[in-house]
């Protein structure tokens, strides 16, 4: 094989694996850092409310009291209108206010869920970053459940008419890390794997060095090593994720990285495919829309049972359908005799790609062997 045909794959192969690592693990730190010593006032007016058998109630202190000090710089303001001056002039960066009767009126809400709180306490951010204003917001809110829970006087798994867990609310990656965490990056490296597998393929064909090659040969070493960089990919994004924002890694990251394996070769299957039988390089882009529909219409974004009966069989139409569904089970714990199934799917979709990349680079070789002659 040709030295700049070697030199090309290995260079696309690395490129896959570092440069989405890199900007990953940035994003990553930069996220994962998330908020020190931000500027807050809080000032609470709610002089509390005495419960029978149970003492003397302030939600409002209850919350400010489980405040992250290393996340917020709190300053403790008299009065409301003394919050808001901070707010105003610049001092602070962000306000927590709760009125006065606050509490007394959420319990008189728990007894009577019909009657209105006639003052709810002000929650505001300056600035127009919509992420750091979500920081701000999550932080806030998890002391709130937790006070509320705590109290009494809000949402518990109990006291909720609907079974929801506060607990995987308030954590982000707690309970639905495993299938969150695996689906995403999954997908991602399916769409990163398929992308840069077009774009070599692409720039291969079009410089002409697919004369001379074997096409079945090198459609599955071409293959091999795409799928080889995704999955070390894959790996290196879960272990960076795991790292930086303290989460354990899955005890069944390995099986499940074995079987994307599956996945990541259908993606380069699909890139090096559209790349040799187009009718030409350029012509050959409308492949990234069949690599980032899945995210709509293959089960991961949009549950199919939500779609009109009569498109139900859509996500069947699409390669990760069937991989992630088994990778994420294998992640989980849950892998069973289905998840085989699904797993021999995403292979046989792997071969039938193999095989259309292999026509098409016999094609392709001839070609290029004839623009030579």
């Amino acid at each position: 094989m040709p030295q700049p045909r070697s030199l090309a794959l290995a260079r696309h192969a690395v490129a896959l694996v570092l440069a989405p690592l890199a900007v990953v693990g940035l994003l990553l730190l930069l996220l994962g850092y998330g908020l020190h010593g931000f500027p807050l006032a809080v000032a609470n007016e709610d002089a509390g409310f005495d419960m029978p058998m149970a003492g003397h109630l302030n939600i409002p202190d209850t919350l400010i009291k489980g405040l992250d000090t290393k996340a917020f710089a709190i300053t403790r303001a008299a009065t409301v209108a003394e919050a808001e001056s901070l707010y105003a002039s610049g001092k602070v960066k962000a306000l927590l206010a709760f009125p006065a009767d606050l509490t007394k009126n959420m319990m008189i809400k728990q007894d009577d869920p019909s009657y209105v709180i006639p003052d709810k306490f002000k929650l505001e951010v300056a600035g127009r970053n919509p992420l750091a204003s979500l920081f701000v917001i999550a932080a806030i809110a998890r002391s709130s459940l937790a006070a509320m829970a705590d109290s009494g006087a809000g949402p518990t798994a109990d006291s909720l008419p609907l079974p929801l867990d506060v607990d995987s609310l308030t954590a982000g990656f707690s309970a639905a890390q495993p299938y969150i965490l695996g689906a995403v990056l999954g997908w991602l490296t399916w769409l990163l794997t398929g992308i840069l597998a077009l774009v070599t393929a692409s720039s291969l064909r079009r410089s002409g060095a697919f004369a001379g090659v074997r096409a079945l040969p090198y459609a599955a070493l071409f293959v091999i090593v795409f799928a080889l960089a995704g999955d070390l990919l894959y790996l290196g994004l879960s272990v960076e994720f795991a790292l930086v924002l303290g989460l354990a890694l899955p005890a069944g990251l390995l099986p499940a990285a074995l079987l994307d394996l599956l996945l990541f070769a259908t993606a380069a299957g699909i890139g090096l495919a559209a790349a040799t039988n187009a009718p030409s390089p350029e012509r050959a882009r409308p492949a990234i829309a069949y690599l980032v529909l899945p995210i709509l219409l293959g089960g991961f974004l949009f549950p199919p049972e939500l779609l009109p009966t009569w498109l139900q069989w859509l996500p069947y139409l699409f390669p990760p359908h069937y991989g992630l569904a088994a990778s994420v089970a294998a992640q989980t714990g849950n892998f069973d005799s289905t998840s085989a199934l699904l797993a021999g799917a995403t292979a046989l979709w792997a071969l039938a790609f193999l095989a259309l990349s292999a026509k098409g680079l016999a094609v392709a070789e001839a070609t290029s062997a004839k623009e030579q002659v």
